[in-house]
Protein backbone atom coordinates (compact mmCIF):
# COMPACT_ATOMS: atom_id res chain seq x y z
CA UNK A 1 0.00 0.00 0.00
CA UNK A 2 2.82 2.34 0.56
CA UNK A 3 4.46 2.07 -2.87
CA UNK A 4 4.02 5.70 -4.80
CA UNK A 5 2.21 4.66 -8.06
CA UNK A 6 -0.50 2.63 -5.98
CA UNK A 7 -1.03 5.21 -4.02
CA UNK A 8 -0.91 7.59 -6.98
CA UNK A 9 -3.46 5.15 -8.59
CA UNK A 10 -5.69 5.08 -5.24
CA UNK A 11 -5.87 9.15 -5.85
CA UNK A 12 -6.69 8.95 -9.06
CA UNK A 13 -9.57 6.69 -8.08
CA UNK A 14 -10.79 8.92 -5.36
CA UNK A 15 -10.77 12.04 -7.78
CA UNK A 16 -12.95 9.85 -10.22
CA UNK A 17 -10.06 9.97 -13.39
CA UNK A 18 -10.21 6.03 -13.52
CA UNK A 19 -13.08 4.10 -12.66
CA UNK A 20 -12.54 1.71 -9.12
CA UNK A 21 -11.79 -1.16 -11.16
CA UNK A 22 -8.25 -2.72 -10.56
CA UNK A 23 -6.82 -5.36 -12.89
CA UNK A 24 -3.65 -7.00 -11.31
CA UNK A 25 -1.64 -10.25 -12.49
CA UNK A 26 -2.06 -11.76 -9.31
CA UNK A 27 -3.39 -11.10 -6.49
CA UNK A 28 -0.57 -11.17 -3.97
CA UNK A 29 1.34 -8.90 -6.34
CA UNK A 30 -1.57 -6.01 -5.23
CA UNK A 31 -2.13 -6.59 -1.34
CA UNK A 32 -2.63 -9.55 1.26
CA UNK A 33 -5.32 -7.91 3.22
CA UNK A 34 -9.22 -7.96 1.49
CA UNK A 35 -9.69 -4.93 4.44
CA UNK A 36 -7.46 -2.50 1.57
CA UNK A 37 -10.09 -3.86 -1.03
CA UNK A 38 -12.89 -3.58 1.06
CA UNK A 39 -12.26 -0.38 2.47
CA UNK A 40 -12.33 1.41 -0.90
CA UNK A 41 -15.31 -0.67 -2.40
CA UNK A 42 -12.42 -1.99 -5.12
CA UNK A 43 -13.60 -3.99 -8.24
CA UNK A 44 -10.86 -6.00 -9.15
CA UNK A 45 -10.07 -8.61 -11.98
CA UNK A 46 -6.81 -11.04 -11.73
CA UNK A 47 -5.07 -12.70 -14.97
CA UNK A 48 -3.85 -15.24 -13.20
CA UNK A 49 -6.49 -16.34 -10.43
CA UNK A 50 -10.56 -16.49 -11.91
CA UNK A 51 -11.51 -13.68 -9.85
CA UNK A 52 -13.76 -11.22 -10.69
CA UNK A 53 -15.68 -8.92 -7.52
CA UNK A 54 -18.39 -7.50 -9.05
CA UNK A 55 -20.23 -10.81 -8.25
CA UNK A 56 -20.64 -12.50 -4.67
CA UNK A 57 -18.76 -15.67 -5.38
CA UNK A 58 -15.92 -13.80 -6.41
CA UNK A 59 -16.05 -11.46 -3.32
CA UNK A 60 -15.78 -14.82 -1.39
CA UNK A 61 -13.47 -15.89 -3.51
CA UNK A 62 -10.85 -13.09 -3.35
CA UNK A 63 -11.73 -13.56 0.69
CA UNK A 64 -10.31 -17.08 1.03
CA UNK A 65 -7.09 -16.32 -1.49
CA UNK A 66 -6.15 -13.01 0.61
CA UNK A 67 -6.69 -15.77 3.98
CA UNK A 68 -4.80 -18.30 2.48
CA UNK A 69 -2.35 -15.84 1.07
CA UNK A 70 -1.91 -14.58 4.59
CA UNK A 71 -1.44 -17.72 6.11
CA UNK A 72 1.04 -18.92 3.59
CA UNK A 73 3.02 -15.06 4.68
CA UNK A 74 2.65 -15.99 8.30
CA UNK A 75 3.59 -19.76 8.25
CA UNK A 76 7.15 -18.60 6.06
CA UNK A 77 8.01 -16.26 8.08
CA UNK A 78 7.74 -18.68 11.23
CA UNK A 79 9.91 -21.27 9.20
CA UNK A 80 12.45 -18.90 8.34
CA UNK A 81 12.95 -17.66 12.13
CA UNK A 82 13.09 -21.43 13.61
CA UNK A 83 15.85 -22.53 11.02
CA UNK A 84 17.86 -19.07 12.05
CA UNK A 85 17.29 -20.06 15.55
CA UNK A 86 18.63 -23.36 14.79
CA UNK A 87 21.23 -22.56 13.06
CA UNK A 88 22.73 -19.97 15.36
CA UNK A 89 21.88 -22.64 18.42
CA UNK A 90 24.86 -24.54 16.26
CA UNK A 91 26.99 -21.85 16.27
CA UNK A 92 26.22 -20.59 12.64
CA UNK A 93 26.36 -17.61 11.69
CA UNK A 94 23.72 -16.84 10.06
CA UNK A 95 23.39 -12.74 9.31
CA UNK A 96 25.96 -10.30 7.63
CA UNK A 97 28.39 -9.75 9.89
CA UNK A 98 29.57 -7.07 12.51
CA UNK A 99 32.79 -4.96 10.90
CA UNK A 100 35.66 -6.43 12.16
CA UNK A 101 34.32 -9.61 11.21
CA UNK A 102 34.30 -11.94 8.77
CA UNK A 103 32.49 -14.67 8.11
CA UNK A 104 34.40 -18.22 7.47
CA UNK A 105 32.35 -21.83 7.48
CA UNK A 106 29.46 -19.84 8.97
CA UNK A 107 31.36 -19.25 12.44
CA UNK A 108 32.61 -15.09 12.64
CA UNK A 109 36.26 -14.63 12.91
CA UNK A 110 38.48 -11.49 13.35
CA UNK A 111 39.36 -9.37 10.43
CA UNK A 112 42.66 -7.83 11.39
CA UNK A 113 42.94 -5.12 9.07
CA UNK A 114 39.50 -3.74 10.36
CA UNK A 115 40.03 -4.80 14.10
CA UNK A 116 43.07 -1.98 13.69
CA UNK A 117 40.91 0.59 12.24
CA UNK A 118 38.08 0.25 14.48
CA UNK A 119 40.49 0.83 17.33
CA UNK A 120 42.62 3.44 15.85
CA UNK A 121 39.01 5.32 14.76
CA UNK A 122 38.10 5.19 18.96
CA UNK A 123 41.49 6.17 19.87
CA UNK A 124 41.46 9.42 18.11
CA UNK A 125 37.76 9.72 18.90
CA UNK A 126 38.90 9.75 22.76
CA UNK A 127 42.05 11.90 21.98
CA UNK A 128 39.80 14.11 20.04
CA UNK A 129 37.40 13.87 22.64
CA UNK A 130 40.25 15.34 25.56
CA UNK A 131 41.84 17.92 23.63
CA UNK A 132 38.60 20.09 23.39
CA UNK A 133 37.87 19.93 27.48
Amino acid sequence: MNRPTFQEMIQDMKDRKINKIIIVYKLNRLTRSIKNLEENNWNLESMCENINTDTANGRFFIRILTILTQLELESSSERIKFDMVGSMKKGHFVVRPPIRYDKVDKKLVINDIESEVIKRIFDLYIKHKFLKM
